[in-house]
């Protein structure tokens, strides 16, 4: 995580704007555990040692603040790009 904060963001910003589309809005649980669920699944197994899931969300919370100002700059959150999303393990 160290040195790569602004890559573990930008990661964080997408998966939230894509919570946010894909499940819209007053489902701030839901999108907020989809999140988590995709970021801690994406770790490799060495690095879930380290960091939790509450870890994650402390940083979801983190990346909406920024996302919500960007969202309110653009307008329209269905135009927004997506240009990252890890691929879920089952």
């Amino acid at each position: 995580y160290k040195g790569h904060k602004k890559w573990v963001y930008t990661i964080l910003y997408s998966l939230v704007t894509e919570a946010e589309k894909q499940f819209g809005g007053g489902t701030g649980e839901l999108k907020q555990a989809y999140v988590i669920k995709q970021v801690y699944n994406a770790l490799p197994g060495i690095l879930k040692t380290f960091i939790s899931a509450e870890k994650i969300g402390a940083w979801v919370d983190d990346a909406l603040i920024t996302a919500k100002e960007k969202w309110k700059k653009n307008g329209y959150i269905s135009d927004i790009q997506i240009w990252y999303v890890p691929e879920v393990q089952k």
